[in-house]
């Protein structure tokens, strides 16, 4: 995507991503319905926290966003690198 690559199941330190991207120091989420329990909700906030104390930052879509709106996924990374860059593509 977008020129860049993606480890699929990447692990990071006791967690594993869903995707990351060792170029933009970015992980990205994807989170199905299960995430919407509150012990799940609570859950995910620490392990960003923890992602986000190695220094990476983190992305998350809903499935939903990957079936019915992957445009919508590309768009955000694309808008992170921009951010990083300060160059759009």
């Amino acid at each position: 995507m977008l020129g860049l690559k993606f480890r699929r199941q990447h692990p990071l330190g006791r967690f594993i991503a869903d995707f990351y991207c060792h170029e933009l120091r970015l992980v990205v989420e994807i989170d199905g319905c299960i995430h919407d329990l509150k012990q799940i909700i609570e859950y995910d906030r620490e392990r960003e926290v923890q992602i986000k104390k190695l220094g990476l930052k983190v992305l998350r879509f809903s499935n939903s966003d990957v079936f019915h709106n992957p445009h919508l996924i590309e768009l955000a990374i694309k808008e992170f690198m921009d951010s990083k860059s300060g160059v759009s593509l």
